[in-house]
């Protein structure tokens, strides 16, 4: 299957003596959904700046599918608040040049794909809850059509039960756009949940990254969250992670 994004023996080093990847490869193909995990400071953030091609590699090469659109989700929405969210959504097309009859209905394609009617399209910021906000985000990020959807722990901030509605919200939009996905997350319930393989990203720099195939089918919904069978690969996503965090603490 052709990648979409790879890594070839990727190094990034802010200094000479602290590098904070070292010799990475990485393939992730063409409509897969990958998530990251990884203690704080293995680099997780970096690697999705590389995919995004806001930051060049120290040494190694970052690909990308030729001409594919590159979107990014940040934890935080960074939404204009003197915008309403229509215009908080067109603002990328206005960027790209895209007007009239175009910019409209992609606009209302991704209001569609939040579930936003006329009557949220007109509020500021302001008016909305942690979680609409984050809808938001996602609808800025997903309405230049992007082949490839990176998204840098964008639910972080949010309880539980809205966390797990967004999880579920999220498989959808992938499943109806067939996007490539890199999720960043520092939870594993949410890694497997999401993802068709979950990469644990080592503590020490220049170990080998540890993959971990998610073989629920699809679509998912909440009932997979309390079977036995998500328990234990959770259970065991958590264990590679302890484990990696032991070897660093010999």
């Amino acid at each position: 299957m052709r990648s979409a994004l790879s890594f070839d023996g990727v190094t990034v080093a802010f200094d000479a003596r602290h590098p904070v990847l070292e010799r990475v490869d990485l393939k992730i193909a063409d409509g897969e959904f990958v998530s990251l995990v990884g203690p704080s400071g293995c680099g997780k953030s970096t690697a999705l700046r590389l995919m995004a091609g806001l930051l060049e590699p120290t040494a190694g090469t970052v690909e990308r599918s030729e001409d594919s659109r590159v979107a990014l989700v940040f934890q935080e929405p960074n939404l204009l608040p003197w915008r309403t969210v229509e215009e908080n959504i067109r603002l990328p097309l206005e960027l790209l040049g895209v007007e009239g009859t175009e910019a409209r209905q992609r606009v209302g394609e991704s209001l569609e794909l939040i579930s936003f009617g006329s009557a949220d399209a007109v509020k500021r910021p302001r008016e909305l809850s942690g979680g609409m906000r984050m809808r938001v985000s996602l609808a800025r990020a997903l309405v230049t059509r992007p082949e490839v959807l990176l998204l840098d722990e964008p639910f972080a901030a949010l309880d539980d039960l809205l966390r797990e509605q967004l999880n579920e919200e999220l498989l959808e939009i992938h499943s109806a756009r067939g996007t490539t996905a890199v999720f960043v997350t520092h939870n594993v319930s949410e890694a497997v949940f999401l993802a068709d393989r979950v990469v644990v990203m080592p503590a020490t720099t220049g170990d080998e990254f540890v993959h971990v195939p998610v073989d629920f089918s699809r679509p998912r919904n909440a009932a997979l969250r309390a079977t036995a069978d998500f328990a234990r690969l959770a259970g065991d996503v958590s264990t590679k992670l302890r484990d990696g965090d032991r070897e660093v603490a010999r």
